[in-house]
């Protein structure tokens, strides 16, 4: 209906979605269970954010009231999340892909 590309990610009930041409991309299904973690909402969407330092962000969230529900965990080479829970009670997820191939910036992680 709307022109999106689904890919089920073999082995897990997790499904990518791509929802432009310029690579915008979601995720439907839960990242935690993926991990075999628990999840940390019963229910409910976790709207997800990729911030510019993920760590510098997770300790920010701490300072100001928030608690770290899931720490920086790696999903299956492709990329890491965490979720937290803010002082108003909403859980946000923070997601950062792993590194292409040949990319300097896999030295960091």
């Amino acid at each position: 209906m709307f022109g999106w590309t689904l890919t089920d990610l073999p082995g897990v009930d997790y499904t990518m979605v791509t929802t432009s041409e310029d690579g915008i991309e979601s995720g439907l299904g839960g990242l935690a269970e993926v991990t075999g973690l628990r999840p940390s909402a019963a229910n409910g969407i976790v709207p997800y954010i990729r911030p510019e330092d993920f760590e510098r962000t997770l300790a920010a969230v701490e300072v100001a009231g928030g608690e770290v529900l899931i720490p920086k965990t790696d999903v299956m080479g492709y990329g890491w999340f965490a979720h937290f829970r803010d002082p108003d009670g909403n859980i946000v997820g923070l997601w950062e892909d792993a590194p292409q191939e040949g990319s300097p910036a896999g030295e960091n992680h």
